[in-house]
């Protein structure tokens, strides 16, 4: 006789950020319900039209709107009776006692709760306590996102807490130090994430995103940190962008360009950078900075050649002051520039200057 098995992924306090629910699928298969333990539980929505017929729990959290409900839910599976709530309603930052409490209330087996982003799995008067993390912010180190794994068969309760480390994708370097690593596939796959995450951030406002810097250019060793330029419908746009940025966990960093035509980001978690952002708008000086000098290196093995050459030497002599590395490849990039436009755009290029 086949042994009952249900798989069930619980997440939490998604925010907005459901980039790495596609990880999940992809570790652990066949999933027969997701639960979602709130903060943000409008981001079911998405993640039901891309994976449609998953059975779906939710409760809404400290930052869904207080009014609605449910603030907690009692369902079961295969005989074992689970109870769930965002967690804040029972102070769980101050510990768990609250919520064994109401859990043994209503003869829960297990008690789920979410709210401060930590991954736990305990087993506290007769109760299995389990709190997934956060799949967008966790406040583990060196972590990129969590969740938990329940299987629950007709006899025995598996919990398996899960996560993806922070180095996994190969991106990310230390604030102000300089260091090449060889190119890698990752690069890639971080980008089309990221991109379709801003895609959902900025809505319409986007008219095209790019993968651009060394980290685009394939076989180029690089900083492991991916750029991205996005052309925005107008610069009329990049006050409700840097908002929608902000709340979404990008740093700002203001306005590059005396001609205000390229407004700055940068991503990461601690002291690391995983991600720097550009916005401007299509077929800007900004915009063919970045992708006409993308694709003449990629497309000019000379260009290629001399880059990383001249990247090599200054790696080694910046190795803990990035911003004169990046300033000593100026004038090679002003070159790139000229070139790039003269072949692809037929048309000479104007020097200009950089604050960067």
């Amino acid at each position: 006789m086949n042994k009952m098995i249900k798989k069930i992924a619980i997440i939490s306090d998604t925010h907005g950020l459901i980039q790495y629910i596609d990880d999940v699928f992809a570790n652990e298969g066949n999933i027969d319900y997701l639960i979602h333990l709130g903060d943000y539980y409008s981001d079911m929505g998405l993640i039901n039209a891309k994976y449609p017929g998953l059975k779906t729990y939710y409760i809404m959290g400290n930052h869904d709107m207080e009014w609605m409900e449910p603030k907690e839910a009692i369902f079961e599976i295969l005989g074992v009776r689970i109870y769930a709530t965002h967690g804040h309603l029972y102070n769980i930052k101050l510990g768990v006692n609250g919520l064994v409490k109401r859990a043994k209330e209503v003869n829960a087996d297990i008690a789920l709760y979410g709210h401060n982003h930590i991954q736990k799995c305990i087993y506290q008067d007769h109760v299995i306590v389990i709190n997934p993390g956060s799949i967008s912010e966790p406040r583990e180190d060196n972590c990129l996102f969590s969740y938990t794994i329940l299987e629950i068969t007709d006899n025995e309760i598996i919990v398996k807490s899960k996560w993806g480390n922070y180095d996994s994708r190969g991106i990310g370097l230390e604030i102000n130090t300089v260091k090449l690593v060889p190119h890698s596939d990752t690069w890639k796959e971080a980008f089309l994430k990221e991109k379709e995450n801003l895609e959902n951030i900025l809505g319409n406002k986007v008219v095209q995103i790019e993968h651009v810097g060394s980290t685009s250019i394939p076989n180029m060793p690089a900083k492991p940190i991916i750029d991205i330029v996005v052309a925005l419908d107008s610069i009329g746009s990049v006050e409700y962008a840097v908002k929608k940025l902000v709340a979404n966990g990008y740093i700002y960093k203001g306005p590059i360009e005396s001609t205000n035509d390229r407004y700055g980001f940068v991503k990461g978690i601690g002291n690391k950078r995983e991600e720097h952002l550009y916005l401007t708008t299509l077929n800007s000086e900004v915009w063919y900075d970045y992708v006409l000098v993308r694709d003449y290196v990629t497309e000019h093995k000379e260009a290629f050649d001399a880059y990383l050459e001249l990247k090599t030497t200054l790696s080694e002599k910046y190795a803990d002051d990035r911003r004169k590395y990046t300033k000593s490849k100026f004038d090679f990039l002003e070159e790139m520039h000229r070139l790039s436009r003269k072949e692809y755009l037929g048309v000479d290029y104007k020097k200009r200057t950089s604050s960067l």
